[in-house]
């Protein structure tokens, strides 16, 4: 009887994350009774539903999460084949740590690696998504700010899992400038230093041609990465964004 009316209180988590749960009327726990007569709280399985949900929210994929899956992926040709299996690999791989897909604009690649970003966020990970071109301009126009620079950098650096898209986008024609490369060999630094951590990249750029920029950060990539690199031609028909 004292569980029961404990378990009517109404709860309010529903209110934040859309999920409206019968059993613990949207607290987010139970109430049950131990044979001696105690009363114990106990997570209620929506926890873990609002928890996903609360990862994606924070990852800065909450859109993207919902087109880009792996079953959404269409494999027409072996190249996608190849990208898609090494991704799902690299995910059923506890060793793996990073992950790079560089090479033909609009050839899925960040569609690939928005679905190995899912798998950890349900996976229980924080993720977190950076945008190069946005981020860094970001960042660069705030290295003077010591304190603001390091309280956002460290963000990325410290993030379990992190998603780099577009690395080293600049204006068409133009190499990336050495504010750029700094920044790029910071970061990458900092990810190669963190135990544990996750580190997924898409880029324009493959990673030779990123060696021309800056060889022992690129190698270093290369190297961690293994088998875990995609590297996608650059061939007519294989940007879809083109497709009708």
């Amino acid at each position: 009887r004292r569980t029961a009316f404990l378990n009517e209180a109404e709860g309010a988590l529903n209110r934040f994350d859309g999920i409206d749960c019968p059993v613990c009327r949207n607290r987010g726990y139970f109430y049950t009774m131990t044979e001696e007569g105690d009363v114990l709280a106990r997570a209620c399985g929506c926890k873990t539903k609002r928890a996903v949900l609360r990862r994606i929210r924070e990852s800065g994929l909450q859109s993207l999460i919902r087109q880009c899956t792996f079953d959404s992926y269409e494999v027409k040709d072996d190249w996608q084949r190849t990208m898609k299996e090494t991704a799902m690999a690299f995910c059923n791989d506890p060793d793996a740590a990073w992950f790079y897909a560089g090479g033909q604009v609009g050839c899925g690649k960040t569609h690939i690696c928005t679905a190995i970003c899912e798998y950890y966020i349900r996976k229980g990970r924080d993720v977190r998504y950076l945008m190069w071109a946005e981020t860094a301009k970001h960042l660069k126009a705030m290295v003077n700010d010591y304190a603001a620079y390091t309280k956002l950098i460290n963000e990325y650096k410290r993030i379990d899992v992190l998603y780099i898209d577009d690395f080293l986008k600049v204006r068409q024609g133009t190499d990336p400038s050495d504010g750029d490369l700094n920044l790029a060999f910071e970061l990458i630094n900092a990810r190669l230093l963190r135990p544990g951590g996750v580190t997924v990249i898409s880029s324009e750029k493959t990673l030779q041609e990123a060696m021309d920029y800056d060889e022992a950060t690129f190698s270093r990539i290369f190297k961690q990465c293994g088998r875990y690199y995609v590297a996608v031609g650059r061939e007519q028909g294989r940007n879809y964004r083109l497709r009708g």
